[in-house]
């Protein structure tokens, strides 16, 4: 997750001195724990599988104290090699890991992505998604969530930011469905939902970096993302309608007076933009037109010309449009140098995982349980949904597959199919209670007066509505265990 600090939950005065006083314990012991792990690796005589586990807490409780993510990689890492081959290995480990871990062709699309989801959303793009997924939906049961739904899944087929597809859909469809009496929990669980489509309908960061550290095909990667993320948009969309026709009172029926077939055609014309940088990037993949990197520039270009509107009454001034992209390209700059710590923090990491034997012993004991495919499938949806409620999306795919790599080869999952099957159980962590960020992103949005229209919305309206939500995504996980060409079918189809 790169934009987290932008949306950080605000801080609320409290007088609560109790929970002070608990915080300020936890941070204690938290820096006990980093001072005397640290004091273990650096003066006592761990051997090599003992310093890599300390290795992984110090980093821990370093992310405890509020230490940058990529940091505390850095940091715990530094002491751990430093016991494990001296001061040289440190010194060649910091002054080629930097270069080793960027210097990879695969990762010169995240930039460039990201940066057309930064274009798309100040472009205002998602308003016209919305409205077109209103018109056409909008008398089904739950319309409006439905449509709120499945806006966010085209505004992902052409941005592929989590947070930002939340944030740009929230602040138009919240106001909408609660002034229509919408349920709050169902509101802004479908929100905070929609958003998580953003990481797996391509284009997509998180499956981008997860195809540099688990060796895969770019294009191939991308390609595996879309029925997986569309066939979870139908099933959050389906979940919405069976609910409300359970229980209507979650979601009255709306005033459609205004919608006419007129209308729902002229709506269409506001899509026609986000459909050409959808069809430019994902069809120019499919297709062979393109190969990755080429499809995320020409994708960035046609997302700035889709913006600007030069065809229409409605385009912006080149000085708006020098604002629009100039902001975008400062923000996608900020979020670029974040995941790029993040990555050579997890490279430094690895190589101290890799010399301490930790991979190796763990790869011994993960074969050595000789578990079938599914039953090892299965319990990693249960240590993965555990571990996502703690970590962020990016570190988490960073630490982990590395050391599953192998294990994973040895009873026979395909690397393609679990790119998206981590990112999957990597969104659901950023939704998950207590701490899933998207869960606070959408309550921070949730206290505007103009998005709330004076209603109360709390933490818990949003964590307890998602939780149906994270079932059948859950549900979708299990479905693709057992038939795996969900994910692998288009990439077999892909030109090239």
């Amino acid at each position: 997750m790169v934009q987290t600090d932008s949306f950080a939950p605000p801080v609320e005065e409290t007088q609560e001195k109790p929970g002070e006083k608990k915080g300020a314990l936890a941070l204690g012991l938290l820096l006990g724990t980093a001072l005397v792990v640290s004091g273990v690796i650096m003066f006592g005589d761990p051997n090599g599988t003992v310093t890599g586990v300390l290795v992984l807490v110090l980093m821990l409780a370093l992310m405890g104290l509020n230490v940058p993510i990529g940091v505390a990689m850095i940091a715990a890492s530094v002491v751990g090699l430093y016991h494990l081959g001296g001061s040289r290995v440190v010194q060649s480990s910091l002054m080629n890991q930097p270069f080793e871990s960027m210097a990879s062709w695969s990762l010169s699309i995240v930039p460039l992505f990201i940066l057309l989801g930064m274009v798309i959303w100040r472009g205002g793009l998602a308003d016209a998604a919305f409205e077109s997924a209103r018109q056409w939906i909008g008398k089904v049961p739950g319309g409006l969530a439905v449509a709120t739904n499945f806006a966010g899944a085209g505004l992902a087929a052409g941005s592929g930011s989590t947070i930002g597809t939340s944030y740009a859909l929230g602040r138009m469809a919240l106001p909408q469905m609660i002034r229509s009496g919408y349920s709050i929990p169902l509101s802004t669980a479908t929100v905070a939902m929609a958003g998580t489509l953003g990481q797996i309908i391509p284009p997509s960061v998180l499956l981008v970096i997860y195809a540099g550290v688990a060796e895969t095909p770019v294009g191939a990667q991308l390609m595996a993302g879309m029925v997986p993320g569309f066939l979870l948009a139908f099933a959050f969309g389906a979940l919405i309608i069976v609910r409300v026709l359970i229980k209507p009172s979650l979601a009255p029926k709306l005033d459609m007076k205004d919608v006419t077939w007129s209308s729902r055609f002229r709506s269409l014309g506001g899509l026609l933009p986000l459909v050409a940088v959808v069809l430019i990037v994902i069809g120019g993949l499919f297709f062979g037109f393109f190969t990755a990197t080429e499809s995320a520039s020409f994708g960035v270009l046609a997302g700035i010309l889709v913006c600007w509107r030069p065809w229409s009454r409605r385009r912006m001034s080149l000085r708006q449009l020098g604002s629009t992209v100039g902001s975008s390209v400062a923000e996608a700059a900020v979020a670029v140098a974040s995941i790029a710590v993040i990555i050579i923090g997890a490279h430094v990491l690895k190589r101290v995982l890799a010399l301490s034997g930790v991979t190796r012993d763990l790869t011994d004991f993960l074969v050595g349980l000789d578990l079938s495919r599914v039953y090892f499938l299965l319990i990693l949806i249960v240590f993965f949904v555990l571990l996502g409620m703690f970590l962020d999306p990016l570190p988490l795919i960073l630490l982990t597959v590395p050391l599953l790599h192998e294990p994973l080869l040895a009873v026979g999952v395909d690397m393609i199919w679990f790119g998206v099957f981590i990112v999957v159980l990597a969104e659901i962590g950023m939704v998950t209670p207590p701490v899933g960020i998207l869960g606070y992103v959408v309550h921070r949005l949730a206290q505007n007066p103009t998005v709330n229209l004076g209603h109360r919305v709390t933490l818990s309206n949003v964590f307890v509505g998602v939780l149906p939500f994270i079932a059948v995504a859950i549900g979708i996980l299990i479905l693709m265990i057992f038939v795996p060409t969900i994910a692998t079918w288009l990439p077999s189809m892909t030109s090239g």
